[in-house]
């Protein structure tokens, strides 16, 4: 988010404010094995499946503005639409 080349300082603030109140998950060896198994799957890329990987193995929804994953049926998935 804070690499987008046309962000504005109020938005700075705002995703800097979201991230110091985000928790911090590392990955573990259950979120690694879940994200061979959706990178041999489905054929995401290594950080899609990573963040995949990491809603299945928390058990919470992801909402994102990436179409490509409602392929992935293990995974409760929100689109996103601004």
């Amino acid at each position: 988010m804070l690499g987008y080349k046309d962000i504005t300082s109020e938005e700075e603030t705002a995703v800097h404010y979201f991230l110091d109140e985000s928790a911090l998950i590392d990955i573990n060896n259950g979120i690694k094995e879940i994200t061979n198994q959706i990178r041999r799957s489905y054929r995401l890329k290594l950080p899609d499946a990573i963040v995949a990987a990491t809603a299945i193995f928390l058990g919470i929804p992801l909402i994102s503005a990436d179409n490509h994953f409602k392929q992935v049926k293990e995974l409760t998935f929100i689109l996103y639409q601004p």
